[in-house]
């Protein structure tokens, strides 16, 4: 894989089952603190205290991350409103100075198989990432999403079809 992929992956030496219970603790996070934002957004941080040592950041913010855009996208809707799982994705990038970089990745992961998505799914992370940017200064590495202005259709694969 690139080399951003590669460090997404740093110093994940989590066993299976503790995967596993990391993205329940998540899950269980999400479900539990859905009344208050700024709650879940703490408890999600503290997590971080029940790794094991050698565990890097960069893991445990990939895992956040992925854990609260999974649940937001689920199918046929999430457990509790989309606008929640934003309040909490933009307290994580505030709080949390490594956790944007880990959002990135997983936006362009999203991004690169958006032609593969279901198209509620497609739609909900659209507006949420609409949102997202409006609460920070619609600041983004616009130059990485060039290949679609290139196109006539918008399709993003420089191919015109």
């Amino acid at each position: 894989g690139d080399r951003d992929d590669d460090a997404t992956l740093e110093a994940c030496v989590l066993p299976d089952y503790d995967v596993g219970l990391l993205d329940d603790y998540i899950d269980d996070i999400l479900f539990f603190f859905d009344t208050s934002h700024a709650q879940c957004v703490r408890a999600l941080l503290s997590l971080v205290q029940l790794l094991p040592p050698g565990v890097g950041q960069a893991y445990f913010d990939a895992a956040v991350v992925n854990g609260v855009l999974c649940t937001m996208l689920s199918l046929p809707s999430p457990p509790t409103l989309p606008v929640y799982y934003g309040a909490v994705i933009s307290g994580l990038c505030k709080e949390q100075p490594t956790l944007p970089r880990a959002l990135g990745r997983a936006i362009m992961y999203v991004y690169r198989r958006a032609h593969r998505l279901d198209l509620t799914v497609y739609d909900r992370f659209v507006q949420w990432f609409a949102h997202h940017l409006s609460n920070f200064d619609y600041l983004w590495p616009w130059h990485m999403w060039h290949a679609v202005l290139a196109t006539d259709d918008g399709d993003g694969d420089g191919d015109g079809d």
